[in-house]
């Protein structure tokens, strides 16, 4: 397991679904010097406003591995509380940021697994990469 920490850069973008039933979308793009992405969710509000859990995912990934890129698809989500505790939950707009400690979690093409979090230390909003990628 690797934690890619350091300035995680973050961009969260929401978009909304539309009809009654609505699922919105949210466009979360990272990077850093060794590892950058995109992610595509899709969620579902939880009643809470501003709380969504997350009903799928799409996306890619790249990892540096030492001048040598990687490309990896994000094939789906990790279920619920398998990878870092993830919970899965979206918030917008949070003062968190999108997520929580706990984190969203997705499945790469490989089978490794992700996981993206946030905390908060003087206002200032921390993202953290976890990946099992060997």
């Amino acid at each position: 397991m690797q934690a890619l920490r350091g300035p995680l850069t973050a961009i969260a973008a929401l978009a909304l679904g539309t009809g009654v039933a609505r699922a919105d979308v949210f466009d979360f793009s990272f990077g850093q010097s060794d590892a950058e992405g995109s992610l595509r969710i899709t969620a579902a509000s939880t009643g809470t406003a501003g709380v969504y859990l997350a009903t799928g995912i799409s996306g890619n990934f790249e990892i540096g591995n030492f001048g040598n890129p990687v490309d990896y698809a994000v094939t789906g989500l990790a279920a619920k509380g398998t990878y870092q505790g993830n919970d899965n939950l979206v918030f917008y707009p949070g003062p968190t940021g999108a997520f929580d400690a706990s984190g969203l979690s997705w499945v790469l093409n490989d089978g490794s697994l992700e996981n993206v979090n946030a905390t908060v230390d003087a206002g200032v909003v921390a993202y953290t990469l976890t990946t099992d990628i060997p």
